[in-house]
C-alpha cells in the first residue's frame, strides 16, 4: 500500500509540475526553411519571390586539388 501512495504522489507531482516546463518539439526542418528550392538555377528573387535558394553543384576536385589546398574561388 505503501508503494502504491508513493507512486502516486510522484505521478501527481509530475503532473502538477508539467505544465511549468514549456514543451519544445522540432520535427524536422523550421518553418523558415520550406519553400521552394530551385534546382535549374536563374530564377530572380524579383520575379520569384517564393525561392528560398538554388542548388550549386561543384566538383570536389576544384574545391580541393591537392591534400590540405582548398580553393573556394569556384564558389
Amino acid at each position: 500500500m505503501l508503494a502504491f501512495v508513493r507512486s502516486a504522489f510522484l505521478l501527481l507531482s509530475a503532473l502538477m509540475l508539467a505544465p511549468l516546463y514549456p514543451l519544445h518539439a522540432e520535427l524536422g526542418l523550421q518553418r523558415d526553411a520550406y519553400g521552394v528550392w530551385d534546382r535549374a538555377g536563374g530564377h530572380p528573387v524579383e520575379q520569384y519571390p517564393y525561392v528560398r535558394g538554388q542548388e550549386y553543384a561543384a566538383e570536389w576536385t576544384a574545391i580541393n586539388p591537392a591534400r590540405n589546398t582548398f580553393d573556394w574561388a569556384a564558389l
